[in-house]
């Protein structure tokens, strides 16, 4: 099973995450703040990081910037658990293909679970193919291209999901906002798939 570090402010949040998914056999390490968790990340290697957004001293994504600015912490998978809605804005960020996965709450039992599930599927699916690509392929910079846009195809394809779920919703009103946004995910998706296709048919050749 996995090591999950979860960073967030809400302590009732933390305690729920551990009971959740200390259940499936994962170990799960808790941080109040972005600064905590930083703090470990001297030390510690997880698996996954499950990151807030909204937090005091650093919020999510200054922490997800100090992360990534440290060449041993670069590779890291973060995905975002927060309950600030997901904007057609945020999938803007410039820095959003940092994240693996964007998960948003309230979250249950079932959801939660499931989800890391799937994030944890494609991680190892992801180390199997890279494995692959360094025994058939000897550039470094193919298999860092190639973890790039699997990574990010995940998260399109996870924030694609958000957007037809709110666009579904009753009493969402930003049908335009949300059409626009819908159809950006689908190219930003189709864009990083063909990407990842042509580099997996390299193995074929």
């Amino acid at each position: 099973m996995a090591q999950i570090l979860i960073v967030d402010d809400e302590p009732d949040i933390v305690i729920l995450v551990q009971r959740i998914l200390q259940k499936e056999g994962h170990e799960i390490i808790g941080a109040k703040n972005g600064v905590v968790a930083l703090e470990l990340l001297k030390e510690l290697r997880p698996d996954l990081i499950l990151l807030d957004i909204m937090m005091p001293r650093i919020d999510g994504w200054e922490t997800l910037k100090l992360i990534r600015e440290q060449d041993d912490l670069k590779s890291l998978p973060v995905a975002m658990l927060t309950a600030k809605m997901l904007t057609p804005e945020d999938a803007a960020r410039h820095n959003i293909t940092e994240l693996l996965d964007y998960i948003q709450k309230p979250i249950t039992k079932d959801g939660l679970t499931t989800k890391v599930s799937e994030i944890l599927r494609v991680l190892e699916n992801l180390s199997q193919k890279k494995s692959l690509l360094k025994q058939e392929i000897a550039s470094g910079d193919v298999i860092s291209t190639y973890e790039i846009v699997s990574r990010a195809e995940n998260l399109h394809r996870s924030m694609l999901k958000i957007f037809k779920d709110m666009f579904g919703a009753a009493g969402t009103t930003d049908y335009e906002g949300l059409k626009d946004a819908i159809q950006s995910q689908e190219r930003a998706i189709e864009i990083f798939r063909k990407r990842r296709e042509a580099i997996e048919k390299r193995l074929e050749q």
